[in-house]
């Protein structure tokens, strides 16, 4: 058995007589939910990112260190949200995030009760970054007349919505870097991106793309276009050693902390912890010949490295895909209690869905960023003040995703 097997906590929930886990393999694809105690707590440190119940141990500090908020206004925080943080000088000593400003969960609480169709759009919107990873997870779980031609679809906008939160992240890590015509070349490019995105599937972030959808002859021809630009910057880019050293050694993660943190997605693939979803998601006919791609330093270097591999693999499995003529939106609802997996930017989303007669009853969310923002908090321990953008923005995470963990 080597360091990697074994079950990652990927959610816990609290419930009327405890707590609900799941778990998952991701050397064997298993997943499970079991009923657990308070002792889970104490036992896996990710259950305060799932809880949102962080502190700052005040015993572990030195005498010297002040504790402050940063955020929710704040330069550097381009969202509502925050971070309390110890420090002593230049050195973050702790930092722990402090979310739930953001009112994103307000929305599923109107599906309940409500025809699956009918809350389609709502999924659509939950997060605007991961749409499409959203939208087909609970298409997936919520229907059953799923048809080749919509699955087809639905795992070309998945890795549509891949290349723009990449390239879009490696464009704020230039800019933090102050790499400041690579930076504009890369927003250029993910403009292009989106563009294409919004001739292809109607919509500029893929939201309500199934309805959307409308067969573009050129789409092959702009991806290699695209490819070409996306490969001369990149190129350009390694090339800047005040780019590599910035980012080098920065927001560090260890494979160790990986895997007692339960960190999935980019942070563990970039520590040389090959857990991705793909093979075992709703999408897992697509993915059969997937090569996880991973570094091994684990900073945010590697995280830059891991999304430059996962773009040029996600373009060049786009170049092979016959984007089907037209498509039928499933309209048969499932029926009982399904969950599942989607591999999205940053990482796996977790959501379970019971339908019964046609309509929503209940759903629970585990979103990506609930796992980023426990990441970051790991890994910016020990760094600098200077440090922080490039860490943040290394782990392309959203507060307003991290908000929507819970259940309905």
């Amino acid at each position: 058995m080597n360091e990697h097997t074994g079950e990652v906590l990927l959610a816990a929930f609290k419930e009327n007589d405890g707590y609900s886990a799941v778990w998952m393999n991701y050397d064997t694809g298993k997943m499970r939910i079991d009923n657990v105690d308070e002792s889970l707590l104490d036992e896996r440190p990710i259950t305060s990112a799932f809880f949102n119940n962080y502190d700052i141990d005040i015993r572990s500090l030195p005498s010297c260190a002040k504790i402050l908020t940063y955020g929710p206004a704040a330069g550097g925080i381009g969202e509502a949200g925050a971070f309390r943080l110890a420090t002593c000088g230049e050195k973050i000593l702790s930092l722990v995030p402090y979310r739930g400003f953001k009112k994103s969960r307000s929305m599923l609480k109107m599906v309940k009760d409500m025809e699956v169709s009918r809350a389609l759009p709502y999924f659509s919107r939950l997060s605007g970054q991961f749409a499409a990873s959203y939208t087909t997870l609970f298409i997936n779980l919520a229907f059953d007349d799923l048809d080749e031609s919509f699955k087809t679809l639905s795992f070309a906008a998945v890795e549509m919505e891949r290349i723009h939160n990449h390239v879009w992240v490696m464009h704020k890590l230039a800019n933090d870097a102050a790499q400041k015509v690579a930076s504009a070349h890369l927003s250029a490019l993910t403009e292009e991106f989106l563009r294409l995105n919004s001739i292809v599937f109607g919509s500029r972030y893929l939201m309500d793309y199934p309805h959307l959808y409308k067969k573009y002859g050129s789409f092959h021809e702009r991806l290699k276009e695209l490819e070409s630009e996306f490969n001369g910057l990149i190129d350009e880019l390694l090339h800047s050693r005040i780019f590599i050293d910035r980012l080098h050694t920065t927001g560090k993660l260890n494979s160790e902390d990986v895997i007692k943190n339960d960190i999935t997605g980019i942070p563990a693939r970039a520590a040389a912890v090959p857990r991705d979803s793909r093979k075992f998601s709703v999408l897992k006919d697509f993915y059969v010949n997937h090569e996880i791609r991973m570094e091994e330093d684990g900073d945010a270097l590697s995280r830059f490295l891991v999304r430059v591999s996962e773009v040029k693999d996600s373009i060049s499995l786009l170049k092979e895909t016959n984007l089907p003529d037209k498509i039928r939106v499933p309209e048969k609802p499932s029926n009982g209690l399904r969950y599942g997996l989607i591999e999205a930017p940053p990482g796996d989303i977790f959501m379970m869905v019971h339908v019964e007669d046609g309509k929503v009853k209940s759903v629970k969310i585990r979103p990506p960023s609930v796992v980023m923002l426990h990441a970051f908090s790991i890994g910016v321990r020990g760094n600098v003040f200077t440090d922080y953008p490039f860490a943040l923005d290394s782990f392309g995470l959203y507060f307003a995703d991290a908000d929507l963990y819970g259940g309905w």
